[in-house]
C-alpha cells in the first residue's frame, strides 16, 4: 500500500466513527435532540448514518489489518499481534499503524 492522502483519511475513519456511534445511539443525546433542540427526525437520520460510517470504518480497519498481516518487514508473531490489536482497538491502532508503518513507504 502506498502512503497517500486517501490512506490517511482511511486511517482516521475509525477515530471518527467511535464518537459518532456514541452520539447517535446514546439515549441521553437522543432525548436531548428530541426535546431540547426539537430535531424530529433524529433517529431516522443519525442511526443509518452511524451504521454507514461504522461499516466504512470496519472496512478501513480490515484493510489495514490485511496490510499488517502481509507486511514482510515484520516477523510472523508480531504481524499476528498487530492484526489482533487492530481489530480489538481500531480507533487507536489503525492511525498508529499508518503513522509507523505506512506513512514512510516509497512503494509505487
Amino acid at each position: 500500500m502506498k502512503a497517500s492522502r486517501t490512506w490517511r483519511l482511511l486511517a482516521v475513519s475509525p477515530v471518527l466513527a467511535a464518537p459518532l456511534w456514541w452520539f447517535a445511539f446514546d439515549p441521553k443525546v437522543s432525548w436531548k435532540m428530541h426535546n431540547v433542540y426539537r430535531v424530529g427526525l433524529w433517529d431516522r437520520v443519525a442511526h443509518p448514518l452511524a451504521v454507514v460510517v461504522g461499516l466504512f470504518a470496519l472496512a478501513a480497519t480490515l484493510t489495514f489489518a490485511t496490510d499488517a498481516a502481509q507486511n514482510p518487514a515484520l516477523p510472523a508473531g508480531r504481524r499476528f499481534i498487530l492484526v489482533v490489536w487492530m481489530i480489538v482497538a481500531a480507533p487507536l491502532a489503525v492511525p498508529l499503524y499508518w503513522a509507523v508503518f505506512v506513512r514512510g513507504r516509497d512503494e509505487v
